[in-house]
């Protein structure tokens, strides 16, 4: 048997495997709610995984892999930028309809809002987080991610069609 093989094993009857596999797919619903697309989502949090492998408080790390997703997903819009500005001057040629049909549009919805705003709303109506622990996630205070919010869910009533509400 080689040494691959045994390491395999070793990782499949490990507890470790349950505790990956639960922070993997916290990770990647919270990747999909920021990025707006899965798949960037398993790239970014297997990263993230990748990186911590081996340690056995992975659940612990709960919190910094979360704080990590954020930030990951952050450098994934920030290169983004230039196909958004692409779209964007599409989108002014033949813009879309308003009205909230599908997921599709609340997604793009979302991601017209800043980095804060969208992270700030996703942590607390998805993930249920207080104001306190989204302000540690942002690095903020909690008077700023309520501003967030707030500002958040006027800019959504806002692009939403009538009789749609939060």
């Amino acid at each position: 048997m080689t040494g691959v093989y045994i390491l395999e094993r070793i990782w499949m009857n490990s507890p470790l495997l349950d505790a990956h596999t639960e922070v993997r797919a916290t990770l990647v619903r919270l990747g999909s709610l920021l990025t707006g697309s899965r798949s960037t989502a398993e790239e970014l949090a297997d990263d993230l995984i990748a990186r911590t492998y081996g340690r056995t408080d992975l659940v612990e790390m709960r919190r910094y892999l979360v704080v990590a997703m954020s930030n990951s997903c952050r450098s994934y819009h920030r290169s983004q930028s230039r196909r958004r500005q692409i779209e964007e001057q599409l989108l002014a040629i033949d813009p879309a309809p308003r009205g909230l049909e599908t997921l599709i549009e609340f997604r793009d919805m979302l991601m017209r809002l800043s980095h804060a705003q969208r992270t700030s709303v996703v942590l607390r109506y998805q993930f249920g987080y207080s104001d306190a622990e989204i302000a540690e996630t942002l690095s903020c205070r909690e008077a700023t991610v309520r501003s967030h919010v707030r500002r958040a869910l006027y800019r959504l009533r806002m692009e939403m069609s009538d009789g749609y509400k939060i």
